[in-house]
């Protein structure tokens, strides 16, 4: 069974989202004030309308992921649907513009790692990846997931995201599913003492 699930509407995302970011911000749902869900209103507005002027932008005329390395790095990521179901995931956003997940639904056998690429600049970047689904241990196509990721200070991240699904027969499944996740940067702690 394939667990990431669908959803029709972009609009939950949006509320789903919100919350996230209030919650990178420090602020819960009840402490927001109306400014503060307007600011971050406005955030998600702009975070897309980047987004869609970097689809409209050749890779060699937007300078490619080396422009802005914020992105780049490995981050610990909760994802979330909109009926509130949760799983964990491992981020990777390599320099060159390459990218690689891994997930705890791994354990059930229903998708594999996940491999793809990224670009943006200025804190707001495009990043499309695809991994291979499976039913009862057979093929059961190739999820693409197309996201919208956003760096929120210096170790957080939001991102929503929308996938389709091509199953073995050729026929396309459009918005699959839809999420929406928040990552913590992975940092690069203290050696361990040396053993005596």
């Amino acid at each position: 069974m394939i667990h990431r699930r669908r959803h029709p509407t972009i609009l939950i995302l949006s509320t789903l989202l919100l919350a996230t970011a209030a919650a990178v911000e420090g602020a819960g749902p009840d402490s927001r004030s109306g400014s503060t869900d307007a600011a971050i209103a406005a955030r998600v507005k702009q975070a897309y309308e980047r987004a869609r002027a970097l689809e409209a932008t050749p890779v060699e005329r937007a300078g490619g992921p080396a422009r802005d390395a914020a992105l780049a790095g490995s981050w610990r990521v909760t994802v979330s649907s909109p009926d509130g179901t949760q799983f964990q995931a491992l981020h990777t956003y390599n320099a060159d513009g390459t990218f690689t997940e891994t997930s705890n639904l791994l354990a059930g056998l229903g998708e594999g790692p996940a491999h793809g690429a990224w670009r943006g600049g200025g804190g707001v970047y495009l990043l499309t990846f695809e991994l291979f689904a499976f039913e009862d241990g057979r093929p059961a196509g190739i999820v693409q997931v197309r996201n919208v990721v956003e760096v929120v200070g210096r170790d957080h991240l939001l991102g929503w995201s929308t996938a389709d699904l091509l199953e073995p027969d050729g026929n396309l499944r459009r918005e699959h599913f839809t999420a929406t996740f928040e990552g913590t940067r992975i940092q690069a702690l203290r050696s361990p003492d040396v053993p005596r």
